[in-house]
């Protein structure tokens, strides 16, 4: 019928491979559907819906923010981020904080995310999917993990953050955040 929308799944069976590379959501209009049929023939239209599956992901956007913004004292960090992939369930973005302190290995759960923990040792905050998200997807993850500040603050640079993710399609290079919000210190006071 005419306008009706339908789901294609093609088996692996079928032989056709993901390039070596995986799909990009700028890839999304390069996939056509064309079919000849008993009533003739259909039309080129383009395929609407299709997920980013990158070997290699990266993001669009990661930002943190602190409240209260204060060096060397607890913070609640908030974690926004868009992905250009698809993640998925059991996913693990890993953030990078040096200088960061906090109690050891805590963990709990928060929002699209099964476990949120703070690895003290390594300076890394690993956030594991719980759901399936989305490339594309806006994410805001405010994290309250008891979390403090670097005694120097942080001075606004996205090359002293890191983020990566390892996950079902791969594991990523790590990645510098695009905005990190900048915290004060004093380094001598007399």
């Amino acid at each position: 019928d005419q306008g009706v929308s339908f789901t294609l799944t093609i088996p692996s069976s079928a032989g056709i491979k993901l390039p070596e590379i995986g799909l990009k959501v700028e890839d999304r209009p390069k996939f056509f559907l064309k079919s000849d049929n008993s009533l003739g023939p259909v039309t080129c239209g383009s395929i609407i819906d299709t997920p980013a599956i990158l070997k290699q992901g990266k993001f669009k956007s990661a930002e943190l923010e602190f409240s209260p913004r204060k060096a060397g004292e607890e913070t609640i960090i908030t974690f926004t981020f868009e992905a250009k992939m698809t993640l998925f369930v059991n996913d693990t973005i890993s953030l990078r904080l040096p200088g960061f302190g906090g109690a050891s290995n805590y963990t709990t759960s928060l929002g699209k995310f099964s476990r949120v923990e703070w690895f003290s040792v390594d300076m890394r905050l690993n956030l594991t999917v719980g759901e399936n998200i989305p490339a594309l997807t806006s994410i805001t993850a405010p994290i309250n993990l008891g979390l403090r500040l670097p005694l120097i603050g942080t001075r606004g640079e996205p090359s002293e953050i890191k983020i990566m993710v390892d996950g079902k399609s791969g594991q990523s290079d790590q990645q510098e955040l695009t905005k990190i919000r900048k915290v004060g210190s004093f380094s001598n006071s007399t």
